[in-house]
């Protein structure tokens, strides 16, 4: 029930970062459909009105706009990036015939020590051109949200539909050297066979040993998928911990109803016992009271035989 909980907690929050992201990068570019198209606005005109549309968290780094013969971006550290062709990290949009591209994690324009990748739609401008526009998204902006969902002795990930690895919490040190694609691990496999709604799968972990229990949720319209893992044993600890704690607490109610028991019957016993002294003094007393009884009566016979003889 937590991973289940976690993972639909993450898919909530990443549809609205996508939804946030990709909307104003969408609005940047009508803007720039209105003041002519991406060829024929301005470098710098179109940058400041992406500009505009770059206020979500700080995760969203850049904004862009791109073309087979152009590429603009607006940066949140405020820079501009104007090139005649897209840069090498988005050329497999040119020839991507879907709606929406997920790229592989690339260096962070803004911070070099930190990873963000690119995700964008398809748009036709006025024109009938194609018009990719798309957001750079920072993982480690990304992790720190994440980090106050995180599981104790757990991990929360993002993967793309093709298999790259773009955000884990917390993060293998190697994803700073280069790109994960966990397309050939056993719990990729098993995520493609599940429904939208995801499900669960017990599969080994690409970093690290034994078998851990996935919780996945699909976000099909963005190509991505979340979830949420833990260690198998560490979910069985858990477990046993819990039952471990609920077998004292049964052992301690039974002793205390065993211990209320035995005083139950002692009460009663001694209330029997009292109930019969009672009985037992209550036969005396009435025995007594008939032998004074019969005393008084002679005593007042022989007083009367007295009397008549005086």
């Amino acid at each position: 029930h937590e991973l289940r909980a976690i993972a639909a907690g993450m898919y909530v929050h990443l549809q609205a970062v996508l939804n946030d992201s990709l909307g104003a990068a969408r609005t940047a570019a009508q803007n720039i459909d209105a003041n002519g198209g991406v060829m024929a606005t301005p470098a710098g005109t179109a940058a400041e009105l992406l500009a505009r549309e770059l206020s979500g968290g700080e995760y969203v780094r850049a904004l862009f706009v791109m073309t087979p013969n152009r590429f603009v971006a607006a940066l949140r550290n405020r820079d501009v990036q104007m090139l005649d062709a897209p840069p090498a990290w988005l050329h497999a949009a040119i020839e991507d015939t879907r709606g929406v591209f997920i790229g592989n994690t690339i260096e962070d324009p803004i911070e070099s020590t930190q990873r963000a990748f690119p995700i964008a739609v398809r748009t036709v401008d006025r024109s009938g051109a194609t018009v990719w526009a798309g957001a750079l998204l920072g993982v480690d902006a990304l992790d720190q949200l994440y980090e106050t969902m995180a599981i104790r002795d757990g991990a929360l990930s993002v993967t793309s539909t093709s298999g790259d690895l773009l955000l884990r919490v917390p993060m293998p040190s190697m994803a700073h050297k280069g790109q994960i694609n966990v397309r050939g691990s056993e719990v990729f496999k098993g995520s493609v066979e599940l429904s939208e709604q995801g499900g669960f799968i017990e599969a080994p972990s690409p970093f690290a040993s034994g078998a851990w229990i996935y919780a996945i949720r699909r976000l099909g319209g963005y190509r991505l998928a979340v979830s949420a893992s833990r260690e198998k044993d560490a979910i069985l600890q858990s477990w046993h911990d819990r039952t471990r704690g609920l077998t004292v607490v049964l052992v301690g109610i039974s002793v205390l109803f065993i211990g209320l028991s035995v005083l139950l019957r002692h009460f009663i016993h001694r209330l029997e016992r009292a109930n019969t002294n009672l009985g037992q003094l209550n036969a005396e007393l009435e025995s007594r009271v008939a032998a004074r009884t019969n005393e008084l009566q002679e005593a007042n016979q022989q007083l009367a035989l007295t009397n008549e003889e005086l």
